[in-house]
């Protein structure tokens, strides 16, 4: 849907992974988003890999994008994900 008005509005958008799968990317969001992060959780039943900066200085425009989608595991995320039942039992 098209923006209508003059107002900037923020897109966000978010890849799905099986927990399985252990890909490396991992989403940044101000701090003052991780309540709403986690209701988000909560309510999709879902954990997302993500980190947290600070309110300040933190430019959601500057935020890095990788196109690797190799299934990579780095401990921080494998930390993250680890509780997430698959059906391979990983």
């Amino acid at each position: 849907m098209g923006n209508p008005t003059n107002n900037v509005r923020i897109l966000l958008t978010i890849n799905y992974y099986a927990g399985w799968f252990k890909n490396g990317a991992m989403v940044s969001f101000p701090a003052s988003l991780r309540s709403h992060v986690a209701a988000l959780e909560e309510y999709g039943s879902i954990k997302i890999a993500a980190t947290y900066e600070p309110d300040e200085g933190f430019k959601y425009l500057e935020s890095g994008f990788s196109n690797n989608f190799s299934s990579v595991l780095h401990p921080e995320v494998w930390e993250k994900i680890t509780h997430v039942k698959t059906a391979k039992g990983y």
